[in-house]
């Protein structure tokens, strides 16, 4: 199932992929990064990819906070598959997108 949606995703042009992404996607990354680790298959971890949202997260990995009129519950999901992907890759951006979300959050958002 996995390898279906990675071959429907895979010859998406970025655009097509940015509006895909305007639309709720849960925690596709995670999902992806965690049949990643059971698997060990490589279009697991590029189906992962495929849902990294640049309009939200780009701006995290340069520690920008650009996260007011985003509604949490559609933004945390892509920050646990960041974390996710970093647990399994060690990829350094990862790592640090989950956590200057994380010290944003708990620092300067209203409760």
């Amino acid at each position: 199932m996995s390898d279906w949606a990675y071959h429907k995703l895979e010859n998406l042009s970025p655009e097509q992929l940015s509006i895909m992404q305007k639309e709720e996607f849960g925690g596709m990354m995670e999902a992806a990064y965690n049949l990643y680790a059971i698997t060990g298959n490589a279009n697991d971890k590029k189906l992962a990819e495929c849902f990294y949202h640049h309009s939200i997260l780009d701006p995290l990995a340069q520690k920008e906070d650009k996260l007011a009129g985003n509604h949490a519950n559609t933004q945390i999901p892509k920050i646990i598959g960041e974390a996710r992907g970093y647990e399994l890759t060690g990829n350094e951006r990862e790592r640090n997108i989950a956590e200057f979300f994380w010290q944003t959050v708990i620092d300067h958002q209203p409760m």
